[in-house]
């Protein structure tokens, strides 16, 4: 090759990887396309083909990116090459999720990783295996292993020279903080997420940090937040990101049903079910299950809740997690009716990380339970969402089943602060500003604002000095 056709391949690659942080698979994998039937050096070859193989699963074409990633690893593993081989491996590991393939897609991924680790060069974690690692351990559940693949991703993106990658990790941080049910925690790195996805201009992570911003405001009763993310979620996700799409549709699939309009709620979520499962996207079905399932019985659709149940039930005995049968149960439960399956469900739920799943399925089995176990569950329930955040569901749940009391009424507001918001109060009283703050955090600006926001609504404080003064009461 010479210097000439060279200096373009670079320039191939150069323009796919703006393509891809802008969210424009198709432009990068035209490019990526062309270049490598140009190359004559089969490394060179092989990392465009890597790269490719992400363009297309980014752009949706699973068959096609698993097929180009499953010879490229192949490729790259014959040549000796870690960089084409970390990247072929982290993508044919997501992919193979994509079909509820959870273990062995942790396999490849911790694959991918120790094959960028071997790279001298620091050009494989460009690539970012640890967040294709880390995207697998929150499918699995396992926070822990987010945790850890959210410390060693930032400081392998670090040693690689690649800040862009920080709005999908903080993304990622975002998503496993709703997981948990830490609302207050999921809404402040979700903004965190979006204003560094505006700093670097990349969109990858934006629709997905949106749609977790507006669904733990949703679960914390504040709608016309939730309304504005969800706008922003739809604007961010037409470039065609599949990052968060399964929550960017539970979202407005939630508002259209707070709104009543059932049918529209309906057609948003069996239409994106059909949509994934046509796609092989089976792993985005699970989020919209029980949704859909309580959403169809309620518009007379009995048809697609014993479908979503039936799909639920395969998926749990394929995969053996137990959120996964958690989640299956509950399906079964609410098609039938039945309240064995919504214990079976409550059951399982309490030993996996998902409390707001668990409040709401002891509100669904409280509504069939036998009468001298209704107020059991109900209470469980409203201190599920209180501990959550999620204090409008608490409110609600209350309000309907007739208790005048909840664990919101003998907890004072300061004692809802959650850990973070206490050490940004702590900083604030200190006397410094919130971009020193900031600093002293480690997180953004917007960050910090939105901590103190939520700290000035819970304890009913409109200034800092009020803040202050309350804080000083409290030590």
């Amino acid at each position: 090759m010479g210097p000439g056709a060279a200096g373009r391949d670079d320039l191939a690659e150069v323009l796919a990887g703006v393509a891809f942080l802008a969210n424009r698979p198709q432009v990068g994998l035209d490019e990526l396309d062309r270049a490598s039937r140009s190359a004559t050096d089969p490394v060179h070859r092989a990392r465009l083909d890597a790269q490719a193989s992400l363009m297309q699963m980014a752009s949706g074409d699973v068959a096609g990116g698993m097929a180009s990633a499953t010879a490229t690893a192949l490729a790259a593993s014959e040549l000796g090459d870690p960089v084409a081989r970390s990247l072929a491996l982290a993508v044919k590991g997501r992919l193979v999720t994509f079909e509820h393939g959870y273990g062995q897609g942790r396999e490849l991924g911790a694959e991918a990783v120790s094959a960028g680790d071997l790279d001298p060069t620091t050009e494989s974690h460009r690539w970012l295996p640890w967040l294709f690692l880390g995207l697998t351990e929150l499918d699995l559940d396992n926070l822990d292993g987010v945790e850890v693949a959210l410390e060693r991703g930032r400081h392998a993106s670090l040693r690689a020279k690649t800040p862009w990658a920080e709005p999908m990790y903080t993304a990622l941080a975002g998503s496993a903080a709703l997981r948990a049910g830490d609302i207050d925690d999921a809404m402040s790195l979700a903004d965190g997420a979006v204003e560094l996805s505006r700093s670097f201009e990349s969109t990858q992570a934006l629709a997905w940090a949106h749609a977790t911003a507006g669904l733990s405001m949703f679960a914390a009763g504040d709608l016309v937040g939730a309304e504005a993310e969800a706008d922003a979620a739809r604007q961010a996700g037409e470039s065609g990101s599949m990052l968060g799409a399964d929550h960017v549709v539970r979202l407005n699939a939630l508002l259209a049903e707070q709104r009543g309009d059932l049918d529209v709620a309906f057609d948003q979520l069996f239409g994106s079910w059909q949509i994934f499962e046509a796609v092989h996207v089976l792993s985005c079905q699970p989020v919209l299950a029980p949704d859909l399932t309580r959403i169809a019985i309620a518009v007379g659709r009995i048809d697609v809740a014993s479908t979503v149940a039936s799909t639920m039930a395969g998926a749990a005995e394929l995969t053996e997690l137990t959120w996964m049968q958690a989640c299956a149960s509950r399906c079964t439960g609410l098609t039938t009716n039945d309240p064995d399956q919504l214990q079976r469900a409550v059951d399982l739920y309490r030993s996996t990380v998902r409390r707001l799943d668990l409040a709401e399925t002891l509100t669904e089995l409280a509504k069939v339970a036998p009468a001298d176990e209704r107020c059991r569950l109900v209470d469980e329930a409203v201190r599920l969402y209180e501990e959550c955040g999620a204090h409008a569901a608490a409110a609600g749940l209350s309000t309907q089943s007739g208790r005048s009391t909840s664990s919101r009424e003998a907890q004072s507001d300061w004692d809802r602060l959650t850990a973070t918001e206490l050490a940004i109060v702590e900083l604030t009283c200190e006397g410094l500003t919130n971009t020193e703050t900031a600093e002293r955090r480690g997180i953004s600006r917007r960050t910090v604002e939105s901590h103190l926001a939520r700290v000035f609504r819970k304890l009913g404080v409109r200034t800092r000095s009020q803040l202050i003064v309350l804080a000083a009461h409290h030590r």
